[in-house]
């Protein structure tokens, strides 16, 4: 909400905010977790075989569940702080790289020249990768694109998107 206000000016209304669909979370620590549990087991295998003492197979699971933790806590982060904010002049878009890095990038409508979308995952959890083509690209002849991936329902999105570009390119009447 804070930063939503940031980035609003006078006359300018919020539309529609997105976080994140749920999957880039899971995504995210799949292969983490996965090592994690093959690490315990290995661990715990070897403690009964007496491969490894105590001591040992506690300091290696100790070490590696606080690095699991920070990649647990990086996903979170991941899933939560990535965001796209839709308003009536402009879209917002806020990328959490890490703990410690956030990217926002507001773009005006004026600025948009189309968007488009990709399914992921065949399109059965409802998310998706959108794409916003900015009209800066049109003069030098490559093309700018941002791009958003595990977007909820992308289309509908993209639609907001469309309309909030159409809407802008109207005259005001007097």
């Amino acid at each position: 909400e804070e930063l939503k206000k940031k980035f609003l000016v006078e006359n300018e209304e919020p539309v529609h905010v997105t976080h994140m669909h749920f999957l880039v979370f899971l995504v995210n620590i799949f292969w983490q977790t996965m090592v994690t549990v093959i690490l315990t087991y290995l661990a715990m295998l070897g403690l009964t075989q007496g491969w490894m003492s105590m001591d040992i197979a506690a300091w290696t699971l100790g070490i590696w569940y606080v690095i699991y933790l920070y990649f647990l806590s990086s996903a979170h982060v991941a899933w939560k702080c990535n965001f796209i904010i839709i308003t009536t002049q402009k879209v917002v878009l806020v990328e959490q790289k890490s703990m410690f890095y956030q990217k926002i990038n507001p773009v005006h409508f004026t600025n948009i020249n189309n968007t488009r979308v990709e399914s992921q995952f065949a399109g059965i959890f409802k998310c998706g990768i959108l794409f916003i083509e900015l009209k800066i690209g049109q003069q030098g002849g490559a093309h700018v694109q941002l791009k958003n991936t595990y977007v909820p329902k992308p289309n509908d999105i993209a639609a907001i998107i469309e309309h909030g570009i159409i809407m802008n390119e109207k005259p005001i009447k007097q």
